[in-house]
């Protein structure tokens, strides 16, 4: 069981404290009996006030006459709508609070022995998507990472990039570099104890122990669980603890989970002193368990690349696009448009999409507990939740902010926790977006398609607003989907870090609760037609969710700056909130915060006033020009964002109209109305010093009219080049991009890729795979592979330059690149070399292998060769192999024909049933080989039991993952391997 440092509540904060150091509790503390009836009476006396002031507006008005004029009558029934709408929102708070309060008492947690007994029969697939747009790697890094450390089998983990894939900045150009390589790292760094543990696993099930377990067996599996803890141990990184979210990966989840494993070989070893061995099933779930946490396929992709997938800037579009091709197979084409993926059929694949039966939908800056897949998915695989579409966590905020902005807008977030939690009992769910396990088939269900062109664009999560999730709830809800909030705190994200971006996330969160709540009255309407009924308080509370916003933010500006009459505002209105404001400062005491804390919130909620205004007002002009909203997104940066100018100012505005009123109220002795003034006033101007700051107001306002008045000065051309700097070009760049003219300054080429390549899409990357000696159980050779930012195919890459007439300069350049790589390589191993047939054919490798004096291997598909005589133009002593050779009467004629030194054959022609007849092709292909002295490589050993039979075979040369991925230069060099 991985959780936060205990399942004990929190306690708060000591008199010192000003900040939220620790975590919420993983599970909520005991709710007393007095906690449920505390909440009941704060319901009950919210209810009595507002009857209570109804009744007496009603008997002062136009009973007593003090609405004698229309303006009067009007004035009222607008105070009593205000009021009304207020209350309505309270109501909500402490509803859903009591909802929450009773999910509490009846949750039980799932003991983890149930959870890998379950799993242990049960292997549901699910895929982890992660949206990502212009994040920071750090950001990335520790999300991916957290994702890929579920304790979960059949994991796959997909990073969607979103950034642009051609930036002009270098600063894009960085983040874009760093996302690419996001996946292959986190992957990486995987690798070794995944590999380590999954032999273990392997090594148990076949041991004659896996029935009938001993106290070694024990002993052993403690010292894995062990060894665990101190891989998660190592990848920890305490320098970066200045940053709340990453002290919190470090200590939360890399540290738990270690603390976890720790915890649980201490009780195995505990367990073989005292004579105890489990049963053989239990020991093999904690094995699987072991193999599970640290397994997880890793990757990327990019919807930006594709001409076919949509490009629209929001993130629903960036989900839809991959889910979209899940369930297919596609190849990666040139054309006319663009690249594009089309379906492979039977053809050759360039990108698969499995599908599974759950995806994962987690925000770039959000990190997930290790239990947090295994938990949601049990719960939703559960008989009497079938028709649950979206399990989620709502996130919690990262504990330890330093700024007293981000603490308080945590403390907000940490209460909007309590509500969705409790709204899952009025079955007024919404999904919240940032985290979430989605059931395929409920999306399957609602997708809606449209054509652009000739190419479908599926739409399974709505992106008509920028709240996409929201949508798309009451879309699930109108065809009798659940959606549902697992009562344990599993997730958490960021918050802003200043005022600029705060005001980013929060004015889109304010846009788009008015166009979707008509949907609410189609819902219910629909759910009428198929004889189910919509209780009021799940009207109330998705009303509240959807409008509450644009209701309060409008009632507070009328407070604020109307003169209304003072009989409006009796002395019975002063307890109206009461119940609300105790309700919410008793659960930030619960939360870790202090009460008074409660005091800047309301100051922090006035600030929002004039962006929560612009957001409903976009909201608005959206419905009128049914249009779509531009996606804002929220910037993951420690640095100051400046934000807009209205921003800036409104505060101060409306804090001057606060302090107006107090002065007009006290000076007319309206004195509740002074009151209320004052509150406002001292608590908006605390917010205005705390949050924003006078000197970064000043700042600011300074920096937006120098960019209205001034524009930014052109950068200076750069300084010609000369001659001499000219002549570090090479005929290859000159061929493949022309001479240089007096802008262009070539580089030299140990300078990074070569000057042709560098900043294009075609810029190249090289990485290396280790071919071995099976016999000697020993590397013996590398194939070298180029790999390409974009992501685009070595093979469409090469043939796209053939065809435009560049194919031998591109190979020459990309060449060029694979020697300088390969420098610090062991001398004796042999390096193979990919190369199409035209370029072994130009002469062009004479003068670029001649120089060497490493062993060479060119490799030359097969499929190049077919129809062709092929004597290629090689320097002494090198050699060359013909690849993806598929055995059978086509390839034995072109071994005859060519006689190349080596042949590379794919694994999958050796199944059990290709090799147990002589007369199958693949042992006609084997003799040959033999008699020929050609060496036969087996390529793409995956598994164990593939090299089980490639050693059966007595084949001398592979590799595959097995034996080593491929891996950029500084990891390489293979190490040993064993079965």
């Amino acid at each position: 069981m991985t959780t936060p440092p205990s399942d004990t509540p929190t306690a708060p904060p000591t008199a010192t404290a000003d900040h939220h150091d620790r975590p919420v509790s993983l599970l909520a503390p005991p709710v007393s009996d007095r906690r449920v009836t505390m909440g009941r009476m704060a319901v009950v006396a919210t209810l009595v006030v507002w009857v209570t002031y109804t009744g007496s507006w009603v008997v002062s008005q136009f009973f007593n006459g003090d609405a004698s004029t229309t303006r009067a009558k009007v004035e009222a029934i607008v105070y009593l709508l205000v009021v009304t709408l207020l209350t309505a929102s309270s109501l909500a708070y402490l509803m859903t609070r009591l909802g929450y309060m009773y999910r509490v008492r009846q949750h039980q947690r799932v003991p983890r022995a149930v959870l890998d007994d379950y799993f242990a029969h049960h292997l549901p697939t699910l895929t982890v998507i992660v949206p990502s747009y212009q994040e920071e790697p750090r950001v990335i890094r520790n999300t991916l990472l957290s994702a890929a450390l579920q304790e979960y089998p059949l994991l796959r983990v997909v990073l969607l990039i979103d950034n642009n894939p051609h930036p002009r900045r270098h600063s894009d150009r960085r983040l874009l570099t760093a996302a690419r390589s996001a996946a292959r790292e986190v992957e990486e760094l995987l690798a070794t104890p995944a590999n380590h543990f999954a032999r273990a696993l392997e090594v148990f099930e076949h041991s004659p122990n896996a029935h009938q377990p001993t106290e070694r067996d024990m002993r052993d599996l403690a010292d894995l669980f062990a060894h665990a803890a101190t891989v998660l141990e190592s990848w920890r990184e305490p320098s970066h603890h200045d940053d709340p979210a990453e002290r919190f990966f470090d200590d939360h989840v890399l540290g738990s989970l270690a603390e976890d494993l720790t915890t649980t070989s201490l009780a195995l070893s505990r367990a073989a002193d005292e004579g105890v061995v489990l049963p053989a099933e239990r020991l093999h779930q904690f094995y699987r368990r072991l193999a599970w946490t640290f397994r997880a396929d890793v990757t990327s992709f990019e919807r930006k690349l594709y001409a076919n997938l949509s490009h629209d800037a929001n993130k629903a579009m960036n989900l839809n696009s991959y889910v979209g091709l899940m369930g297919g197979s596609y190849q990666d084409v040139e054309t006319v448009a663009g690249r594009v993926l089309i379906p492979s059929g039977s053809g050759r694949r360039s990108v698969d999409v499995p599908d599974t039966d759950y995806v994962v939908t987690l925000d770039a800056d959000s990190v997930i507990l290790p239990e947090y897949c295994l938990r949601l998915v049990y719960l939703m695989e559960q008989a009497q939740n079938v028709d649950v579409a979206v399990a989620q966590c709502p996130y919690s905020a990262f504990p330890g902010n330093s700024s007293t902005l981000e603490r308080i807008a945590g403390a907000t977030t940490d209460i909007q926790y309590i509500a969705h939690q409790g709204m899952t009992y009025y079955n007024a769910t919404f999904w919240v977006g940032a985290n979430a396990v989605l059931r395929k088939r409920a999306l399957d269900e609602v997708v809606d398609t449209v054509y652009v062109g000739d190419w479908p664009i599926h739409r399974y999560i709505s992106d008509r607003t920028v709240i996409e999730d929201t949508e798309s709830t009451l879309e699930m809800a109108e065809r009798g989907w659940r959606l549902v909030n697992y009562p344990e705190r599993l997730a958490y994200s960021a918050t802003p870090p200043d005022f600029g971006s705060l005001a980013i996330q929060r004015r889109r969160w304010a846009n788009g609760g008015l166009i979707i709540l008509p949907r609410l009255r189609r819902m219910s309407q629909r759910r009428r037609t198929l004889g189910k009924s919509t209780k009021f308080s799940e009207l109330l509370i998705r009303s509240n969710y959807l409008a509450s916003i644009a209701w309060s933010t409008s009632a507070l500006i009328l407070l604020l700056v109307y003169p209304f009459n003072a009989s409006l505002l009796q002395p019975v209105l002063i307890a109206l909130p009461m119940p609300y404001f105790a309700a919410m400062a008793s659960d930030m005491r619960t939360l870790g915060y202090r009460r008074r804390d409660l005091a800047r919130t309301y100051g922090f909620n006035l600030l929002l006033i004039p962006i929560n205004l612009a957001g409903v007002g976009t909201s608005i002009v959206q419905a009128i020009l049914s249009d779509k909203s531009a996606f804002g997104r929220t910037p993951k940066v420690r640095e100051r964002t400046i934000p807009a100018l209205s921003f800036i100012v409104a505060p101060y505005v409306i804090d001057a109209v606060a302090a107006y009123t107090l002065w007009r109220d006290i000076h007319e002795h309206h004195w509740v109305n002074a009151f209320f003034a004052a509150v406002n006033s001292l608590l908006l101007t605390y917010a205005i010093v705390a949050f924003i700051g006078l000197r970064f107001s000043v700042l600011d306002v300074v920096r937006h009219i120098q960019l209205r008045l001034y524009k930014p000065v052109r950068h200076a051309p750069p300084t010609p080049v000369t001659p001499e700097e000219r002549a570090h070009t090479d005929w290859a760049t000159i061929l493949h991009v022309g001479a240089p003219n007096h802008r262009d300054r070539v580089e030299t080429a140990s300078a990074g890729p070569p000057p042709a390549l560098r900043g294009t899409h075609e810029e190249p990357d090289v990485v290396f795979q280790s071919i071995w000696d099976l016999r000697k159980r020993q590397v013996v050779g590398y194939e070298a592979l180029s790999r390409f930012l974009d992501g685009g195919a070595p093979y469409f890459r090469v043939a796209e330059a053939a065809a435009e007439g560049r194919g031998v300069e591109f190979e020459t350049l990309l060449t060029r690149r694979v020697l300088e790589r390969a420098e610090s390589l062991p001398a004796e191993s042999y390096l193979a070399i990919n190369a199409s047939r035209s370029f072994a054919l130009s002469g062009a490798l004479t003068t670029l292998l001649t120089p060497l004096r490493r062993p060479i291997v060119l490799e030359i598909n097969s499929r190049d060769l077919v129809g062709h005589d092929f004597a290629p133009r090689l320097p002494a002593g090198v050699r060359w192999a013909m690849t993806d050779v598929a055995p059978g009467s086509e390839a034995m004629e072109l071994l005859h024909r060519c006689a190349p030194n080596q042949v590379k054959i794919d694994m999958r022609w050796l199944t059990a049933d290709s090799v147990a007849d002589d007369e199958m092709s693949f042992v006609a292909l084997q003799r040959l080989c033999a008699t020929k002295n050609i060496t036969l490589v087996v390529q793409h050993i995956e598994v164990s039991r593939d090299l089980q039979l490639v050693e059966r075979l007595d084949i001398r040369l592979g590799q595959g993952y097995l034996l080593g991925r491929p891996r950029a230069l500084q990891s390489s060099v293979s190490r040993p391997f064993t079965q």
